[in-house]
């Protein structure tokens, strides 16, 4: 969350599937089916019914969703891989074609060849977020493997678009690349992209300029890439697949003939088989790239085309279970990695509504949408409801303005926005925001817990701590409107503690005058009286990378002391900062009811 907490970041859980083995997803134009296959026995197991004339197929990293390109329909169908069926429809542009997923499963890009821009797809809730112009007649995407880049080849403009995914804006676009680009690969470690074209273009992704070409025999269709950065293939309309040496050398390694007709291309997760398929003799081809031989022919639909990374994971583990929403363990402070500098702090009130339901507290740490000094600082609040047995809570965001640092007047929250809240672990979780203020913010964020889980249960235990049980909501009463979040972790050893205020003369400043500060210091099990040191963090943009990145500086010191597990003080001396010069001690109060596990 901020950087001078960043120690206490745990690694981020990796999602994975139910399914068992690696599966090939078909996209079947003709018959607007996608055939399922099973890689390991190279049989068709099912096919789901799509939208209209289906394009484009890619498989998230966990090989949970499967996103199909539907060209008449104008729609993306979300299959759910553990049960083949279709669990959403997302409407997109004109004539979707080309799908690609991000590294980390959150976004969805669609090349929508009619309307000439790209779908930005939000794949936690499976809506629509936004939409990128691009060239004429979008057809191929692809992601860089860090996440940062997406590559959109234009049939129309004979160019490569070059999409930057904190902003989705092109930044560049790379011309003189060939004919009629279609197919689009990044290799592993993200510096060359390779497109289909009269051959196959290679690109320069650190200059985004072409830096050369690779031979093929008829025009190229469909380009791969391995794993390791040693293999390029190409499938080109003369039904010849082509394996090259990578990083631009032009030695052909084999050209192996295929079915009749042009369509994708894809490599098991393994790097062992390379799938191709036929849309002209209703078929896929599989490659053993050890002997590169083709071992099977297998039958599928009407016009197979399957325009994307369209083959799931090799092998995957069942996910752990996923922690019950209402439970005190949750409370804490979570962060995204790529954002740091700002973050969330949670509380939750397990069964504070009635038995079952609880009720959740989130402050929200960030900036506004243009970096700057203190002045630039933002904070909002959410709270919902915590169901148990249920995957998500909905929440309301609240924006309060009009106060003074800690004195009167008291001020209200005014509702800007709604979100949803969910959690994959006890430490790993998303929060998906749309704000109504007029911004027309609205994304989705991964969330990583800061400190070590503490009493976070992904079973129906219920663990207690008397030291996390101080953690949680404070504030005084006299100015509500502004407080605390307090995170006390004997795992870390460690106090955090984020203070949600105003700038001394802020009550006419509107937004500008909110402040936020963080106190952070040493604690050792059983203490009740923590000495902190004071940050003000300045420099950020909101949910975005900043560069430089935001600067957390000391500020001040103070000391928070709780009295009983419903009471206490925090005592502040700023010596620099926006609120240099201010001191004294504030009588704080528990917000909600003492957790179970608190004493004394």
């Amino acid at each position: 969350m901020l950087n001078h907490v960043v120690g206490f970041l745990l690694a981020a859980f990796i999602s994975c599937s139910s399914q068992a083995a690696p599966f090939a997803y078909i996209t079947n134009s003709g018959s607007n089916t996608v055939s399922v296959i099973d890689a390991a026995t190279n049989t068709v197991t099912s096919n789901v019914t799509v939208g209209a004339e289906p394009y484009g197929a890619a498989v998230n990293p966990a090989g949970t969703r499967v996103y199909v390109g539907n060209r008449s329909s104008n729609d993306v169908s979300v299959i759910d891989a553990a049960t083949n069926k279709v669990m959403a429809t997302i409407s997109v542009g004109v004539a979707p074609t080309g799908v690609a997923v991000n590294p980390a499963g959150t976004r969805v890009y669609v090349a929508n060849s009619g309307s000439n821009n790209v779908s930005v797809i939000d794949a936690i809730t499976n809506t629509g977020i936004g939409t990128v112009t691009v060239g004429v007649q979008p057809f191929g995407v692809a992601v860089n493997p860090a996440g940062t880049r997406v590559y959109v080849s234009n049939r129309g403009t004979n160019d490569v678009s070059v999409i930057d995914t904190a902003t989705n804006s092109v930044i560049a676009a790379v011309t003189n690349i060939g004919l009629d680009p279609k197919g689009v690969a990044v290799n592993a470690t993200g510096s060359r992209v390779y497109v289909a074209v009269s051959d196959v273009a290679v690109i320069n992704a650190g200059t985004n300029a072409k830096i050369g070409t690779l031979p093929v025999s008829g025009p190229a269709w469909a380009v791969a890439t391995n794993n390791d950065n040693t293999r390029v293939f190409a499938r080109t309309t003369s039904n010849v697949v082509t394996i090259f040496t990578a990083f631009g050398d032009s030695t052909i390694l084999l050209d192996d003939y295929v079915g009749d007709g042009p369509g994708g291309i894809a490599l098991t997760r393994d790097g062992t088989r390379l799938y191709v398929v036929n849309s002209g003799s209703n078929s896929v081809s599989v490659i053993d790239l050890a002997s590169t031989l083709v071992v099977k022919t297998i039958p599928v639909g009407e016009r197979p085309l399957s325009l994307g990374q369209f083959i799931g994971p090799t092998s995957v583990t069942p996910p752990p279970a996923q922690p019950d929403l209402n439970q005190h363990g949750l409370t804490g402070s979570w962060y995204e990695p790529a954002t740091n500098g700002q973050g969330f702090e949670i509380e939750v009130f397990p069964n504070m509504v009635a038995a079952g339901t609880g009720s959740v507290q989130v402050s929200w740490f960030t900036f506004d949408t243009v970096a700057g000094g203190a002045n630039r600082q933002r904070w909002y609040t959410l709270s919902g409801s915590m169901v148990s047995g249920q995957p998500t809570a909905s929440l309301t965001i609240y924006q309060n303005t009009g106060g003074n640092f800690n004195a009167p007047p008291i001020t209200n929250g005014v509702q800007v926005g709604t979100a949803t809240l969910s959690f994959d672990t006890c430490s790993s979780g998303q929060l998906s925001y749309n704000f109504t203020d007029g911004s027309g913010r609205t994304g989705t964020i991964p969330l990583t817990r800061i400190a070590q889980n503490v009493t976070c249960s992904a079973t129906s235990a219920r663990p207690t701590n008397a030291d996390f049980a101080f953690s949680g909501n404070w504030y005084d009463s006299l100015t509500s409107g502004q407080g605390f979040t307090v995170e006390v972790n004997p795992n870390n050893g460690s106090v955090f503690v984020p203070w949600y205020t105003y700038a001394p003369a802020g009550a006419s400043a509107g937004a500008a005058g909110q402040r936020w500060y963080t106190a952070s210091g040493a604690f050792a099990p059983g203490s009740r009286s923590i000495p902190v040191d004071i940050f003000e963090t300045t420099g950020g943009v909101f949910d975005a990378p900043s560069l430089p990145a935001p600067t957390s500086t000391k500020v001040g010191s103070g000391t928070l002391a709780f009295q009983s597990c419903s009471a206490g003080t925090f005592s502040y001396n700023f010596t620099g900062g926006s609120s240099s010069g201010m001191s004294g001690t504030i009588a704080l109060s528990r917000i909600g009811p003492v957790p179970a596990g608190c004493t004394h």
